[in-house]
């Protein structure tokens, strides 16, 4: 099927070479792929929509064009309003029309306390995995509070088991950390290895080619049956595991500023948002919470 962009170059005159300096421009300014690859599709989009670059579109189509995005499609909606005005300021301010960008209405901010597990239910998601790849992948998201597209890009190389860590390379905002390899892990990966033999990433897709990465497609498929074994009621995404790690590493008495840099956040204010969600009762140590998290279930 065609992408958006490859359906707006083949029916728009000139929309190839306007897609090229646009993606070739943000991925100067150091853009992510996938930054540049959504922002592309979203103005592609808008083109399509209208048959013309998104200069040429009057004041008042756009109004139209996102009233309809935030009527038509309830479910969606939101999201997509958000980043087709995230994508068109950034093509305005690409190519030099800041009269258009300031025309466009701002995005307003909604302040959403994460959803976190507690201690037992993050215990029975894990012991819901009745295999030792599920278990691996569920249990490297948790215990060192990974976005999923981190841990689909681990490799088996970044797993030091001499120093307990793992490094997590060019994470959110192409950053570098170091993250605990949870003692309780290392058993769990060491079977996982032994049984899948994978190939430079540490989980490689389970119907590609040897050595290609696992999609994130595929972590959530493992979360979801693991909620389904669980009955798990509460709706669950893999970012809820990394939630989760946050918060019962603060339970734990972990600093705000080790958090911080364990989850590799850029400002200290979207660690301090797990503060609203905590009671912390022991003293300030730095550690993976799963450690700690079976020594609570056992009690």
């Amino acid at each position: 099927m065609a992408t958006n962009v490859q359906r707006a170059c083949n029916s728009i005159t000139g929309f190839a070479q306007r897609y090229e300096k646009f993606s070739k421009e943000l991925t100067i300014k150091q853009y992510s792929i996938g930054t540049v690859k959504s922002y592309s599709s979203h103005v592609a989009a808008t083109s399509l929509h209208f048959g013309k670059f998104p200069e040429e579109f009057s004041e008042e189509e756009i109004k139209d064009y996102l009233y309809d995005l935030l009527t038509k499609n309830p479910n969606a909606s939101k999201s997509l309003f958000e980043h087709t005005i995230t994508s068109l300021r950034c093509y305005y301010k690409t190519f030099g029309f800041t009269e258009r960008q300031m025309s466009l209405p701002s995005i307003r901010k909604v302040k959403k306390l994460p959803q976190v597990l507690s201690f037992y239910e993050m215990f029975s998601l894990l012991s819901s995995c009745n295999d030792v790849r599920s278990k691996a992948i569920l249990g490297m998201l948790y215990s060192c509070g990974l976005r999923v597209s981190e841990l689909c890009n681990v490799e088996i190389n970044d797993v030091n088991s001499g120093r307990m860590c793992i490094h997590i390379r060019q994470g959110k905002f192409s950053k570098d950390r170091y993250v605990p390899l949870a003692k309780n892990m290392l058993p769990v990966l060491r079977a996982y290895y032994k049984s899948y033999k994978p190939q430079k990433y540490l989980f490689n897709a389970s119907n590609g080619s040897p050595g290609q990465k696992m999609k994130p497609s595929e972590v959530s498929h493992n979360l979801n049956i693991a909620c389904i074994r669980t009955k798990m009621t509460k709706h669950i995404v893999c970012h809820t595991l990394r939630h989760s790690f946050a918060s019962h590493l603060l339970e734990m008495g972990a600093s705000i500023l080790n958090v911080q840099q364990l989850m590799g956040h850029k400002y200290l204010r979207t660690t301090m948002r797990y503060l609203h969600v905590v009671f912390p009762d022991q003293a300030e140590q730095y550690f993976s919470p799963l450690d700690i998290l079976l020594e609570k279930v056992k009690k």
